[in-house]
């Protein structure tokens, strides 16, 4: 390229300001509760990180999803030897549950 040549790459066309630094992640624990369901499988936690902070919350795990979480647990024969198709966004606690109880994919 000459130098009368203006550079049209798109880094140069299209600037970004430097991103700040990506926050640490958190964990979410979701914990089994006692008495309900079946448990054929020796867990009793899960352990989901989630990012540091997002701006459409997807840093945290919402209480929905445990309660969900906690009826498919209570409920396996819903999902077990099934597929499952979680349409969300966050931590995918539910669809999480459901591979570790029995769920095909």
């Amino acid at each position: 390229m000459s130098e009368d040549e203006a550079d049209l790459s798109l880094d140069k066309m299209f600037t970004a300001p430097p991103r700040p630094p990506t926050p640490e992640p958190t964990i979410a624990v979701y914990t089994r509760e006692l008495g309900r369901g079946q448990w054929t499988e020796e867990w009793e936690e899960i352990k989901i990180r989630l990012v540091g902070t997002h701006p459409l919350w997807g840093n945290y795990l919402w209480n929905a999803a445990r309660a969900f979480a906690s009826y498919l647990d209570e409920y396996q024969e819903l999902h077990r030897d099934k597929y499952v198709l979680e349409l969300g966004a966050g931590g995918a606690l539910p669809s999480i549950l459901a591979a570790k109880t029995g769920a095909r994919k």
